[in-house]
């Protein structure tokens, strides 16, 4: 769901319209599969443009990776700095863009999850949500000074694809692990994790099949705040 009806969402599809999708990846031990979001920074123009661009960056550099080809470590941190540099060069013709990016990429039992910025991860394991994304905004370092968090606070502090003087790679927060027969991932704008406090998104995402989306942006959409509501459930 998107406030300006231009959304990019996943390797899976494109679309320039609200959608809502299902279906059932077979995963070989030597692909490599990727699903990512990025929120537009900045307002519903430029911002839109440079998710826009991060995504097309992410489907193109991956559909030329040869199977187990490259280790996915050292992959991802060439991906980010050619999704930086595009958005950069992008800057240069229409004037500044910005993106935040959340990205799960999984090879056989191992999965490799990057943030930058506020768009959140979460993975639903053996009954608990935990938060696998590192969240860079006001509100963070609020809490850490003991300071009272106000709603704003909640937005990307510094961190997002489109700053000039550093790499994609030296934004990201990333985070490994092996993936388990039951696990749920959840890669979302972070529209998603401030409309729905964790215990329900945990009971959504605890539904079985093809259940959770419809039931999250059911909650969502009875919140009237414009924002970008951008989310990708995957369940191993």
């Amino acid at each position: 769901i998107n406030q300006d009806n231009f959304m990019v969402d996943t390797v899976f599809y494109y679309k320039g319209e609200d959608c809502e999708q299902a279906g059932t990846l077979t995963c070989h031990p030597e692909e490599i599969h990727v699903a990512a979001v990025c929120d537009g920074v900045g307002g519903a123009n430029y911002g839109e443009l440079a998710s826009k661009a991060a995504i097309q960056a992410v489907i193109h550099f991956v559909e030329q990776q040869p199977e187990g080809d490259v280790l996915p470590d050292r992959l991802l941190e060439d991906l980010l700095d050619q999704i930086n540099a595009k958005i950069l060069q992008l800057c240069e013709k229409i004037g500044q863009t910005a993106t935040t990016l959340s990205l799960l990429m999984w090879q056989g039992n191992r999965y490799y999850a990057v943030g930058i910025g506020d768009s959140p991860m979460f993975i639903v394991r053996k009954g608990k949500l935990k938060r696998i994304s590192t969240p860079q905004t006001k509100a963070d370092l609020n809490i850490m000074t003991q300071r009272p968090v106000q709603k704003g606070d909640f937005n990307t502090l510094t961190q997002f694809l489109g700053r000039k003087g550093v790499s994609g790679s030296q934004m990201a927060a990333f985070h490994y692990g092996k993936l388990q027969a039951g696990d749920t991932f959840l890669v979302c704008s972070d529209g998603v994790s401030k409309k729905l406090e964790e215990s329900r998104l945990k009971r959504f995402l605890s539904k079985k099949g093809e259940k959770s989306v419809p039931a999250m942006f059911k909650a969502i959409s009875k919140n009237t705040d414009n924002d970008n509501y951008t989310a990708v459930v995957l369940k191993f």
